[in-house]
C-alpha cells in the first residue's frame, strides 16, 4: 500500500491496523506526509477446548478379561480430525480412528484424544486414565478332599488340589489346627474330633489375581450314639461302640450321672435334664496305647402332656376342699375362692390350680387353655401350669335348713353372750317338734353322717345373731326351749330358749324342741 497522508490520516491508518499482527512496515517521512511501502497482516490462532472425553466405566478399574469399556468421543468448536492413543499399549491399546479399546495386561495407561489443527484452530488434546486389574483365574477343578468326614484315628483324607487358569503357586492352611493340620504342600494330619476349614491360597501370577479356595473337614469320634439328644422320659439312646485296630477292652463312664448314667458295658439310663459327656476308655493292648473316645448326650425337658387334671373335684356343699394333687410330670396346689374349710351351699367356687413340673418336665410348650378340669371351665396361659377352674354353684340348702358361723365367746354354764363369729360353718335342721333328750339325740343321728345335737354355746350364738334368727324364722322354724348336748348332771341337760335367749337345766325326760347341726 502506498500513498501520502496528512498527519491526521496517518494516525487513522495506525489505529486501523492495531488489531493485526504485521510482518513489516517501511515508512518514509517526507516533509508533508507518511510513505508506507508495504504492510503484511495475519489473524491470531485459537486453541479449541475438548469436552466430554470419557469411558463407559467412568473412573472404575476394569478387570482383565472382562469387556473393555467404550469411549465417548470429545467435542469442540473445531472441526479438526480427532485421533486416539494409549500411553502404555502394554496395558491397553486404543484404535486411533475407531477408538476401540483392547485390554492387554494389568496396569494403568493414559488414553489421549488429539484434535488436529485446522483453520484458525490449533491442535488440542484431552486425556482419561484407564486402570486394568488382574483377572480372576478360571477354576476347572474345585478344591476338595477325598473324604469330607473322617473318623478320628483313621487315615487322614488327601486333598484334591484346585486347578485354575493361573500358574500361581498354591499353599494350604487350616483354620483349626487343633482339629487337623495341613502342610503348605497339602498333607493333612488329624489331631482331634471337630471341624476345620482348609484353605488353598493361590498367589497372584502374571495377569491373574490371587485366589482363595476353601473346603471343610469334619473329624468324628468312633464312639457315638443312636441319638445325641433325647427327651426326658423317652427311651434312652444306644451306643455305637468305638471300633479301633486295638483289641483292648472298652469300658464306659458318664461325666454327669445326674443327667444320664451308663454301665461299664454301655447301657444308658436317662436320669435328668442337661448335658453329659460319655467316655469310652479302651485299655492298652499289645503295641497299642490306651485310647479315650468321647461323645455328648443332651437330655431335654419333656413338656407336660397330660391335659386332664385329676383330683380337683366338683365342690359339694359341706365337703372338704382338696388342696393338693399330683400327676405325670407335675405336682400341684389348689387354692379356692373364699378359702372355705368346707364348701357352702349356693356358692360359686373358683379353684386356682398351680402345677409345678417335676424333675425332667417343663411347662414350656404348653399351649393356652391346654388343661381341663372335670366339671369346670378351665383356662391357662401359654407355657404355664397355672389353671383357673370356675365351677357351677353348689346346691341350695335343703328345705328348712340354715347355715351359720360357729359360736365364740361367753362362759361355759350359761348361754348368755355367745355369738356366731367363728371361722367355720354350721348347718342347722329345722325345729318342728318336741321330744325328750334321748329321742332328740336319736333324731339327729338318724339325719346322717355328721349330724349331732348342738352345744349350748352354738344355740346361744344362734340366738345372739339376728340374721341367723331371721333366717330360721324364714325357714319356718318354731323357736322355743331347745335341747343342747351339754350335760349338767346325770339325767339333766342344758336348754337354750331361742325366744328369750336364756338358758336353764331340763330333765332328760322333759319335752323340748329339737334342732340338729353338722
Amino acid at each position: 500500500m502506498r500513498g501520502q497522508f496528512k498527519r491526521s490520516g496517518w494516525r487513522k491508518i495506525l489505529a486501523a491496523i492495531a488489531a493485526f499482527n504485521f510482518i513489516g512496515l517501511q515508512v518514509l517521512t517526507p516533509a508533508f506526509g507518511v510513505n508506507i511501502t508495504s504492510v503484511s497482516v495475519q489473524y491470531a490462532n485459537t486453541t479449541p477446548v475438548l469436552v466430554g472425553f470419557a469411558l463407559s466405566t467412568g473412573t472404575a478399574s476394569v478387570p482383565l478379561g472382562s469387556i473393555a469399556p467404550t469411549v465417548t468421543a470429545p467435542t469442540s468448536a473445531s472441526t479438526g480430525i480427532i485421533t486416539y492413543s494409549s500411553s502404555v499399549p502394554g496395558v491397553a491399546t486404543i484404535d486411533p480412528i475407531t477408538r476401540i479399546i483392547r485390554l492387554v495386561a494389568a496396569g494403568t495407561t493414559v488414553l489421549t484424544a488429539t484434535q488436529a489443527k485446522i483453520g484458525n484452530y490449533t491442535s488440542a488434546t484431552s486425556t482419561v486414565s484407564l486402570t486394568v486389574t488382574a483377572a480372576t483365574a478360571t477354576v476347572t477343578t474345585q478344591f476338595g478332599l477325598s473324604s469330607a468326614s473322617v473318623v478320628f484315628g483313621a487315615t487322614a483324607p488327601t486333598i484334591v488340589a484346585p486347578v485354575t487358569s493361573s500358574a500361581g503357586a498354591i499353599t494350604y492352611t487350616s483354620a483349626t489346627p487343633s482339629t487337623a493340620t495341613i502342610t503348605t504342600g497339602g498333607v493333612i494330619s488329624l489331631v482331634a474330633v471337630g471341624t476345620t476349614v482348609l484353605t488353598a491360597t493361590q498367589a497372584a501370577n502374571g495377569n491373574y489375581a490371587a485366589g482363595i479356595y476353601t473346603t471343610t473337614l469334619t473329624v468324628t469320634t468312633p464312639f457315638g450314639l443312636s441319638s445325641a439328644s433325647v427327651a426326658f422320659g423317652a427311651t434312652a439312646p444306644t451306643i455305637t461302640a468305638p471300633v479301633t485296630s486295638s483289641a483292648g477292652a472298652i469300658t464306659y463312664t458318664s461325666a454327669t450321672p445326674g443327667v444320664a448314667s451308663i454301665t461299664s458295658a454301655g447301657v444308658i439310663s436317662v436320669v435328668g435334664v442337661g448335658t453329659t459327656v460319655l467316655t469310652a476308655t479302651q485299655a492298652a493292648n499289645g503295641n497299642y496305647a490306651a485310647g479315650i473316645y468321647t461323645t455328648t448326650l443332651t437330655v431335654t425337658a419333656t413338656t407336660v402332656s397330660t391335659s386332664a387334671i385329676s383330683g380337683v373335684t366338683v365342690p359339694v356343699a359341706e365337703a372338704i376342699p382338696a388342696t393338693a394333687i399330683s400327676g405325670v410330670g407335675y405336682t400341684g396346689t389348689i387354692s379356692w375362692s373364699n378359702n372355705p374349710t368346707s364348701f357352702a351351699y349356693s356358692t360359686v367356687y373358683t379353684a386356682t390350680v398351680t402345677l409345678t413340673p417335676t424333675a425332667g418336665y417343663t411347662m414350656t410348650g404348653v399351649t393356652a387353655n391346654f388343661f381341663n378340669v372335670s366339671g369346670a371351665t378351665a383356662t391357662n396361659p401359654v407355657n404355664s401350669g397355672v389353671i383357673t377352674a370356675v365351677f357351677p354353684s353348689t346346691a341350695a340348702l335343703p328345705d328348712g335348713q340354715i347355715q351359720t358361723a360357729t359360736a365364740t365367746g361367753g362362759t361355759i354354764g350359761t348361754a348368755t353372750g355367745w355369738t356366731l363369729s367363728g371361722g367355720g360353718k354350721l348347718t342347722w335342721s329345722r325345729i318342728n317338734s318336741t321330744a325328750n333328750w334321748t329321742t332328740a339325740s336319736s333324731q339327729c343321728t338318724a339325719l346322717g353322717a355328721g349330724w349331732r345335737m348342738p352345744t349350748q354355746e352354738e344355740l346361744s350364738g344362734l340366738f345372739n345373731t339376728a340374721s341367723a334368727i331371721a333366717a330360721a324364722t324364714t325357714a319356718g322354724w318354731t323357736l322355743g326351749s331347745t335341747w343342747s348336748s351339754a350335760l349338767y348332771s346325770a339325767g339333766y341337760r342344758y336348754v337354750v330358749n331361742l325366744n328369750g335367749g336364756y338358758g336353764y337345766v331340763s330333765n332328760d325326760t322333759f319335752y323340748d324342741f329339737v334342732s340338729c347341726v353338722r
